[in-house]
Order: structure tokens, then sequence, then C-alpha cells
């Protein structure tokens, strides 16, 4: 924890309000698992203490010692849910109210996987690589998508890259961090995100030079 708040202090020295954003969610973990650690060591010592004294006021701090733990627990889990990497898509064509679309998900999959296109990989600021499928239609206008919270390019915009080529754009689909083919291991819900879209910008702009780009997202 100690290493990774001295580097955000260097990346976010000019952005306060992002320095102790992200210091929040690392505070969150950390009391989770101290609580879990605090819980268990009082928890040993109180089943001591019953054993050689059976104390009533014992077993009520026992209970309590329980309801804390569960406590702590829940934020744990409630924190590796919301921001550690899980590769479980929330959204399913196979069933719930999009299956109706699944016909034309698979469709727009389909045409995706059949379009020649170049795998591309870039570094972001903080040195996660990130993964990216280019589509070159000879276009002076690039757009950039990026999908939204656990998913993926492909997934997300199946069905919106036949619409971007067939009005003759380059097409560019990004995995952002910790989704997809993307590496990082924590989802920041846009404190480092906005600046993996800056890296992506100026990627786009130094390696293929388009006259116009433009940015989309989920």
């Amino acid at each position: 924890i100690r290493r990774i708040r001295y580097k955000h202090t260097i990346h976010f020295k000019n952005s306060p309000q992002d320095y102790y954003r992200i210091k929040f969610y690392h505070i969150i973990n950390l009391v989770s698992i101290k609580c879990l650690q605090i819980n268990v060591y009082y928890f040993i010592k109180m089943c001591y203490y019953i054993y050689y004294r059976g104390d009533c006021m014992i077993w009520i701090a026992v209970i309590l010692m329980l309801f804390v733990f569960l406590i702590a627990l829940a934020l744990f889990w409630a924190f590796k849910t919301a921001f550690m990497r899980n590769d479980i898509r929330l959204v399913s064509f196979e069933t719930g109210p999009l299956a109706e679309y699944k016909n034309v998900f698979d469709e727009g999959l389909r045409y995706i996987d059949n379009l020649e296109s170049e795998k591309v990989n870039i570094k972001s600021f903080d040195g996660i690589r990130l993964a990216g499928n280019y589509y070159n239609n000879n276009s002076d206008t690039t757009i950039l998508l990026f999908h939204g919270y656990r998913s993926d390019g492909k997934f997300d915009f199946a069905c919106a890259v036949k619409f971007y080529v067939e009005i003759g754009l380059n097409v560019l689909v990004v995995d952002q961090r910790c989704n997809g083919e993307s590496g990082g291991r924590l989802i920041t819900f846009g404190i480092k995100e906005r600046r993996d879209v800056v890296s992506w910008t100026e990627f786009i702009n130094k390696t293929y030079a388009p006259q116009n780009i433009f940015l989309s997202g989920v």
C-alpha cells in the first residue's frame, strides 16, 4: 500500500482530486483486510478466554466480533467485485432483455472476425499494456471506440464497427485496462482510464496521422 501511495503521489501531484480518489480506493481495501486480520486475532483470543472462564460477557463479545468480521468480509467482497479484474460480463445476449437481439449481435461479431484488422498495443502512463484492434479503411478520419464497465471492445461494439466502416471511417476498438486483452488489475472508473484515452489518441495521431479523430464510448 505504501509503494502504491508513493507511486500515485508522483502521477497525480498536479491533480489532488485524483490522488485522493485513488487513495480512497486503497484505504477501503486496506481497512477491510486489516479488519479481517484483527478479527481473526481477537476471535482466537476470545475462544481462549471462553475455554478457561466461560464468562457470559465473553460470549457477547464473540458475537460482536463475528458481526464485525462479517461486515469486514462484505466490504472486502464489495471492493473485489467492483474494482478488481473479473472477466465475467454483466450483460449477456443469451438471456434477459437483450436475447431478442442475439442474431444481430452474432452477425456483427462475424463481420468483425472477417474484417481485416491490425492488433495494436501501447503502454499506459503507469506501465500497463493496453490492447486494441485497428481497422484501416484508408480514410482521413479515425474513430476510437471505448467500451463500458466489465466488457471488451468487440462485445460492446459488435454492431457499431460495421456502421462506421461502411460510412468510410478508420476504426480503433480498444480494450480498456483490466478488461479484454489489456493488462491491469484495478478498475478506477475513469481516474486512470481517461489518461489511457489520451494515450490512444496520441498513438493514433502519431502512427497513422489522420486529419480528424473522433472519440466514442459506452
